[in-house]
Formats: structure tokens, sequence, C-alpha cells
């Protein structure tokens, strides 16, 4: 009888310490993902981030494409967001370390210029 006893508190005693690690992890991983999230609302584009974080251009370039479009854009206004590159058909921006969990290689935002024109633009990696 002593030992049913026993058992069952013991029992209980992991069940709730199971429960309390679960719930500390569910908490962290909500934590790590709101916080992923508020780095991604801040994260819009404007001439100044551009200009002052070459480094961090890959969290704000999205915004810029979605915003701005690029595609249709005239160099001068391109330029006026981004600033002001070789004036050559394709001009190639730095983005900061490619986007994912290994970063190794560079990411760049490549523009494609036909006349004053952007006809095309495309990420690479190097």
């Amino acid at each position: 009888m002593f030992d049913d006893e026993f058992y069952e508190a013991e029992i209980k005693r992991i069940k709730r310490q199971n429960y309390t690690a679960f719930a500390i992890v569910v908490i962290l991983v909500l934590a790590l993902l709101i916080s992923m999230l508020a780095g991604e609302l801040r994260s819009g584009f404007t001439t100044k981030k551009w200009a002052e974080n070459p480094e961090e251009r890959t969290r704000i370039v999205d915004d810029f494409i979605d915003s701005y479009g690029v595609l249709g854009m005239s160099r001068e206004q391109i330029e006026a967001l981004l600033g002001d590159e070789p004036d050559e058909d394709t001009v190639y921006y730095y983005l900061g370390p490619e986007r994912g969990l290994i970063s190794i290689d560079s990411e760049w935002l490549v523009i494609e210029y036909k006349g004053d024109t952007a006809m095309n633009y495309s990420f690479i990696t190097d």
C-alpha cells in the first residue's frame, strides 16, 4: 500500500515537472517568434537606413522592392533612393551577408537598365 502511494506521488511530481518544462519551452518559442516578427516590422526601407547600414540591407531590400516596384523606374529615381552607382546597363548594390541560417556569401541587388529605365532586377550571391 505504501509503495502505491509513493509511486502515485512520484508520477504526479514528474508530470508536473514535464508540464512546467513544456510550458517554458512554449513561452521561449513564442518569445523568439514575437521578437523575429517585431524585427521584420521594424525593417521598413528608408534611404537613411540603406545608407547607414550596408550590412543590414537584406532586412530592408524586400520592403524597398514592395514599396517602389523598381521596374519602370528611372535611374535618377533609383539613385535618389539607393545612392549613385556607375552609369552602366547593370548596377550592383551590396546588401550584406546572404539571407539564411548559414551566411557564407554576400548578397547583391542587381538592377538592369535599358537606357534610363529599370527593366529587370534580381538577387545574386557571390
